[in-house]
């Protein structure tokens, strides 16, 4: 994972904004779906699989101090990708 961050102030009432590259992978063995997911019908076999993803991801944030002691923070990610 590649994270670029920037303050855009440097007040401590703050935006920030990063840009991150960030690669996925994941791997998911075959199971057995529950047996609560649906009464009328046995439990289903799942096929597993895996799956490899890679994506930018744009970040917003703002931090305002409150006291020495407390700061409220608020984050906007927007991740837009598509399973291969």
């Amino acid at each position: 994972m590649i994270d670029i961050s920037v303050k855009l102030f440097s007040h401590p009432e703050s935006i920030y904004h990063s840009i991150r590259y960030e690669n996925i992978s994941f791997d998911v063995d075959d199971y057995t779906n529950s047996a609560f997911a649906d009464f009328t019908q046995p439990p289903s076999q799942i096929q597993g699989g895996s799956n490899t993803v890679d994506d930018v991801v744009f970040n917003l944030g703002a931090v305002y101090k409150v006291s020495p002691e407390v700061s409220l923070f608020t984050n906007l990610k927007v991740l837009v990708f598509a399973l291969n």
